[in-house]
């Protein structure tokens, strides 16, 4: 219920607990004043006999008032909503807001092709838009980053003839050999290419790219990563099997809020510009984030008042994962590892009395380390390859180490017995990866006693049933690119979960897996 003073509401409006501030209580009291007096010059000012006295009056009120708002709002904070719970912690929190997921693709083709702004390109036919968020230009040779393609071809095709990718003069070769196709020769290419990165101390570094819908043949991307500006390139091998474009990157941004999968070489041309061949992202995307909800908020909260006494585990993942605005790090994955023991953990590696906090990929390094050293204990030492020099509250500058999720490349090898009810239309073999794709990639980084299971159960994938037209079939799953392995999981549909020993692919708490279009094969028997 809202109730009037001078003139004034306050209370209840609908939308939170209301209260005037002290200014507008001033001004309505003198307002009122000069009616009651019936001067309508009457001296108000502060230092005034008047303007004292209003001055104690509004000061008075104004505490009452402040201490209602408080009272009610901590008898009705469980189930604040909307505007009274962003108002109740508007003092130390702000709520999170919608985000778009972003991502940097390179386009490539013939040199002063044009990619121009809001050029859609999705994960799929279906998938969610990315449209690009500027207008560029492929540019003329040299580049600073290139496209290759190498067209499929049958096992032990091209055996014994050599593929080379000569990068700023320093050649990177693959001789094919008897077991060897296209795919295998694109995985070999982008070890040498990045081995001959490393020997030679160049600056770049090449990506695999997937399986063009354009053309159907698989991409390479190297692009230069150190500032080192343009480069030449040039390939060689059989007729026809490999091809190189100069590329240009360009951010794009989701369309849709929130944390929009957009994993490496997933983003294709739907139309293909003129000039242009294809279009990679190497890495994934920056995911967005849906905005908070009141529950999130309020838990958030609540981790927040219990990180007030810093220094524990749960203080500091809680200052990590806290909001930017509020003095946090922002990250969305925290794992925090603590040693407070006088020798080294046997297990983590960590040193003694230390701590050791790992986030995602996406998480900004200098704000996680500030707010790191924001909340750890002054005693404490810290863990990980990632130095940050941050300032401390007095300007002096502090060494931070932190860590990051190791992404753990899975694959995995489905063979599918299929009934009279298989679709003839459309790609469902190409959907069935999909789906395995989207199952592992959405398997959330765990610490279990510093340890992590992935297991992918098939009857995980169909949670409401076998797929029509799937009589039967078996999934493999290796830590390595398809088909090599080595593959540590196999289970029939639909036999109960197998021993989980010998049924996954054990991860740290340290990791996550990631899968890709292409590591990920299905065939029909």
């Amino acid at each position: 219920m809202a109730i009037t003073l001078w003139g004034l509401t306050f209370g209840d409006d609908g939308t939170g607990y209301v209260v005037p501030t002290l200014a507008q209580l001033r001004e309505a009291a003198s307002t009122q004043i000069r009616q009651l007096r019936g001067i309508a010059n009457l001296q108000t000012q502060q230092g005034s006999f008047f303007g004292n006295l209003i001055d104690l009056v509004t000061g008075a009120v104004d505490v009452a008032l402040q201490g209602a708002q408080q009272a009610v709002y901590r008898t009705i904070f469980g189930m604040m909503q909307g505007v009274a719970l962003d108002q109740f912690l508007a003092d130390y929190l702000v709520r999170v807001d919608a985000s778009q997921t972003t991502v940097i693709a390179y386009a490539y083709g013939a040199s002063g092709s044009a990619l121009a702004a809001g050029t859609v390109l999705r994960t799929s036919p279906t998938g969610p838009a990315f449209p690009t968020d500027g207008n560029v230009v492929v540019p003329v040779l040299p580049s600073d980053a290139y496209g290759i393609e190498v067209t499929p071809f049958a096992v032990g095709q091209f055996a014994g003839q050599l593929f080379t990718v000569t990068v700023d003069g320093f050649p990177a070769t693959y001789l094919p050999n008897n077991f060897d196709d296209g795919f295998s020769v694109r995985n070999g290419l982008v070890a040498s290419i990045n081995q001959v990165i490393l020997d030679n101390a160049l600056t770049m570094e090449a990506f695999r790219g997937g399986l063009s819908p354009q053309n159907g043949r698989y991409a390479i991307i190297i692009a230069e990563q150190g500032g080192g500006g343009p480069f030449t390139l040039a390939v060689a091998g059989p007729a026809a099997q490999i091809f190189s474009f100069p590329a240009v990157a360009s951010p794009a941004t989701a369309t849709a809020f929130g944390p929009t999968p957009c994993p490496p070489e997933a983003l294709r041309f739907l139309s293909l510009p003129v000039g242009l061949v294809g279009v990679v992202n190497p890495e994934d995307g920056a995911p967005g984030r849906t905005r908070e909800t009141d529950s999130q908020f309020r838990a958030r909260h609540q981790i927040a008042q219990r990180g007030l006494g810093g220094g524990s585990p749960d203080a500091i993942r809680a200052t990590i994962l806290a909001d930017p605005v509020t003095g946090g790090g922002g990250a969305a994955f925290c794992l925090v590892e603590y040693n407070p023991t006088d020798v080294i953990d046997p297990v983590t590696l960590n040193a003694p009395h230390s701590v050791r906090v790992v986030v995602d990929t996406a998480a900004d390094g200098p704000t996680v380390a500030l707010a790191l050293w924001r909340s750890k204990a002054a005693g404490d030492n810290m863990n990980g390859p990632e130095l940050h020099v941050i300032q401390d509250a007095v300007g002096d500058p502090q060494n931070v180490l932190i860590d990051r999720l190791e992404d753990v490349w899975l694959s995995a090898i489905i063979t599918v017995e299929v009934g009279n009810d298989w679709p003839n239309t459309g790609d469902p073999l190409f959907q069935l990866r999909q789906d395995v794709q989207a199952y592992i990639e959405g398997l959330p980084p765990t610490a279990n006693g510093g340890r992590a299971r992935v297991n992918l159960l098939p009857i995980s994938l169909f949670p409401d049933g076998t797929p029509r037209g799937v009589v039967n079939f078996t999934v493999q799953v290796g830590d390595g690119p398809a088909p090599a392995g080595p593959f540590t999981y196999r289970d029939i549909y639909p036999t109960v979960e197998p021993d989980a020993e010998a049924a996954s692919v054990l991860l740290t708490g340290r990791q996550r897996a990631r899968a890709v279009i292409s590591d990920i094969f299905a065939s029909i028997v």
